[in-house]
């Protein structure tokens, strides 16, 4: 059975180390040597490793949800082994939460994910962003670059693809 693992960001270079990009930062620590081909037709650039089949999208936050669909459908991927992965300005950076079946909490990413997919009723791998004192509203934090202090901590966050395999393949 296939795992779809989608890491959230905008595709532009300058949002690249930004809180948005949280995902596909995260992504990219969980499988360092991927090899990322791009797929026009699916709007994503694409990459396969032992079951997985890892996704960046190439639109932006609020227009994902297409693209989404798009590459399930493609990959036919039954919902329950969808993981996305997106930053979340509710959480200090350096933790995370691992959640089935939840709301979007205002992400419009994840909002155009639900719309497309008619369902809540995947994995989200909510990736802190917040520093520690800071009360920036999200829409400015969220575009904002992380510092090299804040990079570290979440190439310290202890997240596997074994624990993310172990996780969605306990619950089919």
């Amino acid at each position: 059975m296939i795992i779809l693992i989608i890491g959230l960001g905008n595709p532009d270079e300058k949002y690249q180390l930004t809180r948005h990009n949280a995902g596909q930062i995260i992504l990219h620590k969980l499988f360092p040597s991927a090899s990322w081909l791009e797929n026009k037709k699916l709007k994503a650039l694409i990459a396969k490793s032992a079951g997985f089949v890892l996704v960046k999208p190439l639109v932006f936050m609020n227009e994902v949800g297409q693209a989404v669909k798009s590459v399930k459908n493609y990959y036919c991927v039954p919902v329950k082994k969808i993981l996305i992965i997106h930053d979340d300005s509710d959480i200090i950076v350096g933790k995370y939460k691992l959640q089935l079946n939840k709301s979007s909490a205002g992400h419009k990413g994840v909002e155009s994910i639900i719309q497309h997919l008619g369902t809540k009723d995947f994995w989200r791998l909510r990736i802190g962003v917040r520093p520690q004192d800071n009360s920036w509203p999200a829409e400015k934090l969220v575009l904002k670059k992380f510092n090299q202090a804040e990079l570290k901590k979440l190439m310290r966050l202890n997240l596997t693809y074994d624990l993310i395999e172990k996780i969605m393949g306990e619950n089919k």
